[in-house]
């Protein structure tokens, strides 16, 4: 599921996505040159943890994030970017 939202400066875009191994997360909507804001993992017993500084999105992707040196499989990611000008 992707949001996005219009009315700020820049375009505010959200996606909730399954986690998954270290690694590359699809990522509904968000390319290279856009920049991330938040992203939180979520468990089903509603843990919520910052997962920001392990994000980022690779130069040249499409549709993708890189997740380093963290396993979020069987939690849910809710990411937050402005999307690029």
């Amino acid at each position: 599921m992707s949001v996005t939202q219009s009315g700020f400066p820049r375009t505010v875009a959200t996606a909730v996505v399954p986690g998954g191994p270290i690694g590359n997360i699809a990522v509904p909507g968000i390319r290279a040159g856009d920049q991330l804001l938040s992203v939180v993992s979520v468990t089903s017993a509603l843990v919520r943890t910052d997962r920001f500084a392990n994000a980022s999105i690779p130069a040249g992707s499409e549709g993708r994030i890189a997740m380093a040196t963290v396993d979020t499989t069987g939690a849910w990611l809710v990411i937050t970017w402005l999307k690029a000008q």
